[in-house]
């Protein structure tokens, strides 16, 4: 489907609200701090520990060298996704920089500890809003974004190791107290990460159902919930005898009364939940006929 400007202009506005999140939190928390939060910041701080390279001018050069990579690997559409933030953050990092020495000495001035809390949120935060529209940051996190190519692990995962990484080969220039304030901003970061994704998804749980009771229970389902459900064929393991399950997909506050209703129709009903952040379709995104 062709895109209207208004949705590319929004993609953008995005794009450039992530980035200057996580270059805020590398002006304010993370270089005064030295806070080892992964990412071309947290290599920054290390590389700055080892050699004395100035931090800003660092992340320039690993943003552009990583962009380049990027684009070898991931193609031309990544690196068209990708020229956004490989320009404007650099240029944001430089303006925040300077509207951060015209701020009064001491405003941002935290301990350690806020300041990963701090940094880890808002570069989460920031990578999540990039990531929502498909983009990368520019920065490390193209090599998570390489690994999910290959093997579909989970993005905040991989980010998760990348950083943790880093975080762990910093402990060697900063000590071990300034790791663990870089592991708390790191895991606070994939967090953050992995529900800024989520947003605007639906809160479902998939209850598959097994019982003697299957026409009762499906009967229920269909007037007191108000949902549709699905009967599938299955064959038990260990008995061999054809059986059915029932499988219906509810908003997480109908649960409880579903839960309630099955056992006042059987008792003895084998119940299976999952959680599900999403469903497209009759009832969900499309207006029930029932309702």
């Amino acid at each position: 489907m062709k895109r209207n400007k208004y949705d590319i202009l929004q993609d953008i506005s995005m794009v450039l609200l992530g980035n200057l999140m996580i270059a805020v939190s590398t002006v304010c928390f993370v270089i005064p701090n030295k806070i080892l939060v992964g990412g071309t910041a947290g290599l920054a701080v290390i590389l700055n520990a080892f050699f004395g390279f100035q931090e800003e001018l660092t992340i320039k050069i690993l943003v552009y060298v990583l962009f380049m990579i990027g684009t070898i690997i991931l193609g031309k559409a990544f690196a068209l996704k990708t020229l956004i933030s490989t320009i404007c953050y650099p240029i944001l990092l430089s303006l925040v920089s300077y509207l951060y020495t015209l701020l009064p000495i001491g405003l941002f001035q935290v301990d350690s500890f806020i300041a990963s809390l701090c940094s880890g949120a808002l570069i989460g935060l920031g990578i999540g809003l990039v990531y929502r529209k498909n983009g990368s940051t520019g920065g490390m996190d193209i090599i998570p974004l390489i690994i999910h190519k290959y093997t579909h692990l989970s993005l905040s995962g991989l980010v998760l190791m990348v950083d943790g990484m880093t975080v762990l080969f910093g402990a060697i220039a900063n000590g071990i107290e300034a790791a663990i304030y870089g592991i708390i901003s790191v895991w606070i970061c994939s967090y953050i990460i992995n529900q800024t994704m989520l947003l605007g998804t639906q809160k479902l749980k998939q209850v598959e159902i097994m019982s003697s009771e299957m026409d009762k229970i499906n009967d229920m389902i269909h007037q007191k919930i108000d949902r549709g459900t699905t009967i599938m064929k299955a064959l038990g393991g260990y008995t061999k005898k054809e059986t059915h399950v029932l499988m219906v997909v509810i908003d997480t506050k109908d649960y409880p009364l579903l839960i309630d209703s099955i056992y006042s129709i059987d008792e003895t009903a084998f119940i299976i939940v999952s959680d599900i952040n999403e469903v497209k379709g009759r009832g969900f995104t499309i207006k029930s006929e029932y309702l």
